[in-house]
């Protein structure tokens, strides 16, 4: 699944992107004031996709119904990502074309039966990088967010009927729809970017998931210097200490991408039970 979801097949087309790159820097191509009509006539007319598109100030969203988020079946899955990506290169594609302030690009792919959404977020700039060889197709790779979120505490089971589980995230958690569609800052996108690399390490390698007990973490706030990221359940002294050191290793790695637009000195975890953890990166004393 993560391989699908990488982005490799997308960065064969880098080519093509530079094309368009240096075509609108001789006049947009897709300009602001049609900028959404535009990109919803691209992604219907090239991929038979339907989208709904809203610019707020520099961020841009893209919001696609996917039905078979939870299929079982390799083919369907694969499918489904597949249609991720188209809307993923699209999004790039008009965004590198037009004349729009463009520095963060959202694809939100949701299944409503389900409320469940796949949500992926890019800096504009990190496109241009790759363009321009300033960074490798690992690290691009690296500075994408992948946010996987459940909008509601309730599952449904085999007959249709909902029922509650235990384990759901808390009601606060909710899915972003397009009425909380908002710009997103530098300081965000670290604290999502964060958030999202220690949930891929657990999507990635099971054993660490179980001995963690599966920690999903989720950014909450920025301050001047630090950044708030809650977690969906409680760690237990053995689990502690590693959980830290991984969090520091990616929280290292990411604000090292950025630090010359901004770099936060601590980290706080708000955990189940009113457990809160504190990372300080300044020190990297815990």
């Amino acid at each position: 699944m993560l391989k699908i979801i990488s982005m490799k097949p997308a960065i064969r087309i880098i080519p093509f992107l530079v094309v368009c790159f240096f075509i609108s820097s001789c006049g947009p191509s897709y300009p602001k004031d049609k900028l959404a009509e535009s990109l919803k006539g691209v992604l219907k007319k090239e991929y038979d996709i339907d989208g709904e598109v809203e610019l707020k100030e520099k961020t841009l969203y893209l919001d696609i119904i996917l039905t078979g988020l939870t299929t079982t079946e390799p083919k369907a899955l694969s499918d489904v990502l597949k249609t991720v990506q188209k809307a993923m290169l699209t999004i790039t594609r008009v965004s590198l074309s037009s004349d729009a302030q463009v520095e963060y690009m959202v694809v939100n792919a949701r299944d409503p039966g389900w409320k469940l959404s796949l949500r992926i977020v890019q800096r504009l700039e990190d496109v241009k990088w790759l363009i321009y060889h300033k960074i490798s197709r690992s690290d691009y790779e690296g500075r994408m967010v992948l946010e996987i979120d459940r909008g509601s505490d309730m599952f449904r089971d085999t007959e249709g009927e909902v029922f509650s589980d235990d384990f759901s995230v808390e009601e606060e958690h909710t899915e972003i729809t397009e009425s909380e569609h908002k710009k997103i800052s530098i300081e965000e996108f670290i604290g999502r970017l964060i958030a999202s690399q220690v949930n891929m390490l657990n999507l990635k390698n099971p054993f660490l998931s179980v001995f963690l007990n599966n920690p999903q973490l989720k950014f909450q706030s920025f301050s001047s210097d630090e950044i708030v990221i809650s977690v969906n359940n409680y760690l237990n002294e053995s689990s502690l200490l590693l959980f830290k050191k991984i969090l520091e290793r990616e929280a290292r790695k990411v604000v090292s991408k950025y630090d010359e637009l901004w770099s936060p000195k601590r980290i706080i975890i708000e955990g189940k039970n009113n457990q809160i953890i504190y990372l300080d990166l300044a020190t990297a004393e815990f």
